[in-house]
């Protein structure tokens, strides 16, 4: 059995394009706004990366093993990732393609759209598309926020990166 699911979140937040952009190109801090994502280690810099995420899910603990992949990046506007992984314990699996896109609403202030379709299979998907899909829905509206939060507090540092 598997299960899919779209979803799309806008937010702007107060900084600049560069500032965003600088967060959105650190896929290891990006990797970090996903609530329980650790260990993010470069295997190619800038192409690919391995991850663990752990989190509960329902009545389950998962602790995914997830390769995430820089798909395409548009310096200053966007970025495409596919992120797959597998809970061996839980016989579950998911892929993922994830789409941020970043345009300046003025110097000061961005919208960021996150377009993401996830699927999952295995023991996970079993739970039923409503349960799942609630939880994917507070996972992306959950890294929306943690992103803001630090999208925001890298412009209040001023800590922009050269874009690549």
């Amino acid at each position: 059995m598997t299960l899919s699911q779209e979803l799309q979140h806008t937010l702007e937040v107060r900084a600049g394009v560069a500032d965003v952009w600088s967060l959105l190109w650190d896929i290891r801090a990006l990797a970090g706004c996903l609530l329980g994502c650790e260990n993010v280690v470069a295997v190619v810099e800038g192409k690919s990366y391995q991850a663990e995420v752990r989190r509960k899910v329902a009545m389950f603990s998962i602790r995914f093993d997830l390769s995430i992949e820089v798909i395409d990046t548009q310096p200053g506007r966007s970025i495409d990732l596919v992120i797959s992984g597998r809970d061996k314990r839980l016989k579950s699996e998911i892929q993922q393609k994830l789409v941020v896109q970043l345009e300046a609403i003025d110097p000061d202030l961005s919208r960021i759209d996150i377009a993401t379709t996830i699927n999952i299979s295995g023991l996970l998907a079993s739970l039923g598309k409503h349960l799942v899909a609630m939880q994917f829905a507070q996972v992306v509206e959950d890294f929306a926020a943690n992103m803001s939060a630090a999208i925001e507090q890298r412009a209040s540092q001023g800590a922009v990166n050269e874009s690549r």
